[in-house]
């Protein structure tokens, strides 16, 4: 994978990303932002995954 011109050398594609947060409530608006990009979506699964769907 490549990000930036820079090669991450991991055989996955995906990339992580930690936003901190001090309120439950300042993690959902940024969460409700996200998914309303085109292809974003919350994992069902848990509480702090979104993904981009393929």
């Amino acid at each position: 994978m490549e990000l930036h011109g820079e090669r991450s050398g991991r055989r996955t594609q995906d990339i992580d990303i930690a936003i901190a947060v001090d309120k439950w409530e300042e993690f959902k608006t940024i969460e409700y932002e996200i998914t309303q990009l085109p292809d974003f979506k919350k994992d069902p699964k848990t509480a702090t995954t979104v993904f981009i769907s393929e």
